[in-house]
């Protein structure tokens, strides 16, 4: 395999930079659409290859359709550390919307943090759903603990946002720990401002 070939190049010659399929798979320079390409593309000069050796027909050293088959059957079964990420996710936990080197260290830093917040979120919502249809009692404990831990860290970010974002801190001593109508809550601690 050729590693200073760009991935373009691989993709229109496969032939001149991969001997063997497998290769194709676990090249981190494609992405998995990539690979899938040239992995259609090796399996149909495969088949014409056959079907020439069929007729009669020789020449080259063709790719075994088998081993192409098995590359093609690898990359869905290749774990995912070994996958490019889509570009979004080689940021940072969430996709950024501008280009980091404009957005500065605290934009970053709260950006992992509302990331990283909302992945908890995420991760308590699942063990709540597991925690419900779960039968096995021991099970159902180890869930509601795991989910706990979760609710902890969560807690713990969105004060870390509070402590970093003025807004943030407004509106979460306006609403958290009120009774009655949420709603009102915001209204009678600004009496002049619409709720909302």
């Amino acid at each position: 395999m050729n590693n200073d070939a760009t991935s373009q190049e691989k993709v229109e010659r496969p032939d001149a930079f991969f001997k063997d399929p497998l290769e194709v798979a676990i090249d981190p320079a494609l992405s998995t659409e990539q690979k899938k390409e040239v992995l259609g593309t090796l399996e149909q000069d495969a088949r014409q290859v056959s079907v020439a050796s069929d007729e009669g027909m020789t020449g080259g050293e063709p790719v075994e359709l088998a081993d192409v088959l098995d590359a093609k059957t690898s990359l869905e079964l290749l774990p995912t550390t070994l996958k490019p990420k889509p570009e979004k996710e080689t940021n940072m936990a969430g996709e950024l919307h501008e280009d980091r080197s404009i957005l500065g260290p605290e934009l970053l830093d709260k950006h992992r943090a509302i990331s990283t917040l909302m992945e908890e979120l995420e991760a308590i919502d699942w063990y709540d759903q597991r925690i419900q249809a779960c039968s096995d009692h021991e099970l159902r404990a180890i869930l509601t603990h795991n989910r706990d831990e979760e609710t902890e860290h969560a807690s713990m970010l969105l004060e870390w946002l509070r402590r970093h974002d003025a807004s943030f801190d407004l509106q979460l001593k306006k609403y958290l720990f009120t009774e009655g109508p949420i709603r009102e809550a915001g209204a009678a601690s600004d009496p002049g401002a619409p709720a909302g």
